[in-house]
This record gives structure tokens, C-alpha cells and sequence, in this order.
């Protein structure tokens, strides 16, 4: 089958048409892109359309379809627990690709979010790209709530206090945890989020996130995936908007 007319298909399954688009995202994401301006594709159910797009915002390849799928469902989204992933997954996309203020106002949306280390967070993140300047405040607030966290302990979480433990001057703290995050990639059979790219790495490639962050920090002028990442991003904008 086409995968690029498999959305098309009238009265298509949902299962069919989530895989056909995620292997576009692989082989040609324009095509995919391209696939959520087909009626046929709002027809499916919103939960279904929501949760790939949550799926799809730690995917490199994905992220420009990601967001362009959250905002469109933003209309849509009714009760809490949809606005939570979908926020959330948006504040994720915003900061992978360079749209930090507006990645900080997404996370303020967010119910109490001041009380959620996932969410201070991020928003540390996207302060420190946006402004060039970390704030030791906002990573030791979300130091604080790391007693709170009731999330698996995983190479990301590690690797996110890492950082926050580094910007607070806990550099001993800080080795603790790369270490961790290190230990803690055994039991990761294929990728792992990591905050170094705001994206899903392979365990290879999350490896080399670790040992960049260590560069980082010491002394080295290394900045973050990301925070490269966004001037690519604005060429893709401005190709569009003149297409």
C-alpha cells in the first residue's frame, strides 16, 4: 500500500493509518505533515489522535507534526487529563525546537504546575534557553520536589537532576547522578528521553548526551541539542510560509 494515501481511505482503521503515518515520519516527514490536512484523518477519535501526538513529541523527526497536531486539538480537548498530556506534550515540542517563551506560557497553563517537578522543571529549561542565564532559583525548586516525584526512576530523571543539581552548585551531587543515569541505561532496551536534545536518544547516542553534559560542566562550550537546533527549525518556518 501507498503510505502516502493511507490516510485516505475512507473508513480506514485507526491501527492502519497510525502505523502508515508513523513510518512517514521515518522515511518523509513532509508527507506526513501533509497527511493532517486530509478530512479523513479528524474523523478518527480524539484520544486516538492525541495520544500519537503525544508519541510523536519526543521523536526528532516528528516534532514539527507533532506540534502541529496538538494545536489543532486544542480546540477539541475537554477534560483535565486531555489538556494535561496535551499541554505537556506541547511545553516538550516548544523547547525542542527553539520556542522557549512561549514554551514557558504553555507550562503555566498547566494546573499547579508549580507543584509538579516535571512541569518547574521544563520551565527551568526553557528559562535558562531563552535568557542565556540559568536560574539557580527555579532548578532548586525543582530539587525540592524530587521527593514528590512518584515516576519509575529512569536515565532521564537522573540526567534532568543532574543538571538542576549542577546549576545549584552541587557539583558532587551532580557526578552522583550521571553515574546513575549511566547504571540506569542498562535495563533501556532501545531509547530514552534525554533532556539534552529534548528528544528520545539511543543508548549510544544518550551516552554521548552524558559525556557532552560532563564537558559542559566543565568548562567546555557546549550547549545543549536544542538550543542548536532552533535555527534550523526557523528555516524549515520561513520555507513554508514562502511555499
Amino acid at each position: 500500500m501507498d503510505l502516502k494515501h493511507a490516510v485516505d481511505i475512507p473508513n480506514s482503521e485507526w491501527s492502519l493509518v497510525a502505523r502508515a503515518i508513523r513510518l512517514l515520519l521515518k522515511l518523509a516527514p513532509g508527507e506526513a505533515l501533509n497527511s493532517l490536512e486530509n478530512s479523513n484523518f479528524r474523523q478518527f477519535n480524539f484520544q486516538n489522535r492525541l495520544d500519537l501526538a503525544a508519541e510523536m513529541a519526543g521523536e526528532t523527526t516528528a516534532q514539527r507534526f507533532a506540534e502541529k497536531l496538538l494545536r489543532e486539538l486544542m480546540p477539541e480537548a475537554s477534560r483535565p487529563e486531555q489538556l494535561q498530556l496535551l499541554y505537556h506534550s506541547l511545553s516538550l515540542v516548544l523547547i525542542a525546537t527553539g520556542q522557549f517563551n512561549e514554551a514557558k506560557a504553555t507550562i503555566t497553563m498547566l494546573p499547579q504546575w508549580t507543584n509538579d517537578i516535571v512541569h518547574v522543571f521544563n520551565y527551568a529549561v526553557a528559562d535558562w534557553a531563552e535568557s542565556g542565564h540559568p536560574s539557580p532559583e527555579l532548578f532548586q525548586q525543582a530539587i525540592q520536589l524530587q521527593h514528590f516525584h512518584v515516576g519509575r526512576l529512569s536515565p532521564n530523571f537522573a540526567q534532568c537532576m543532574a543538571l538542576a543539581h549542577w546549576f545549584v552548585g552541587d557539583h558532587q551531587g551532580t557526578s552522583r547522578l550521571l553515574d546513575l543515569s549511566r547504571q540506569l541505561l542498562s535495563g533501556i532496551p532501545f531509547s530514552a528521553f534525554s533532556v539534552w536534545r529534548y528528544a528520545k536518544a539511543s543508548v549510544p547516542e544518550f551516552i554521548e548526551d552524558l559525556n557532552a553534559m560532563e564537558r559542559m560542566f566543565s568548562g567546555g562550550e557546549m550547549r545543549p541539542i536544542f538550543m542548536r537546533q532552533r535555527q534550523l527549525f526557523d528555516m524549515d518556518r520561513e520555507a513554508e510560509t514562502v511555499a
